[in-house]
């Protein structure tokens, strides 16, 4: 009988814990009417971003004209409008075609760069 009531005290604590966490008060929703920080005007007017990672910094185009994608990550370009005018998410069976699904999407001069893990 003790297990049962630590089991049945636990899931108690669990519901309730639920309850209270989802009856927390929601972030207001603005009308996107408020202006911009400055430092995100800033940084839209320069014509590049400044990247800094482990081996320095990098000037990449605010608004980039073309893409190459040498990650595997395509299917992410094309979702946020981007379309790579040269990719390395290729078929897992043939390292020389493109998967099907992306063969629909790419444009058809698309430059395979190969299977990015090989």
């Amino acid at each position: 009988m003790n297990r049962v009531a630590r089991v049945l005290f636990i899931g108690m604590s669990i519901l309730l814990a639920a309850l209270l966490f989802g009856c927390e008060k929601k972030t207001e929703v603005t009308d996107g009417n408020k202006p911009l920080p400055e430092a995100v005007t800033k940084a839209s007017q320069s014509p590049f971003r400044i990247i800094k990672d482990a081996k320095g910094e990098v000037q990449i185009p605010t608004n980039p004209k073309r893409i190459v994608d040498i990650s595997g990550s395509t299917e992410e370009l094309l979702v946020l409008g981007y379309t790579p005018i040269a990719s390395g998410n290729t078929d897992m069976a043939d390292a020389k075609k493109f998967t099907p699904i992306l063969k629909d999407k790419l444009v058809t001069n698309t430059v395979n760069t190969g299977w990015y893990a090989s």
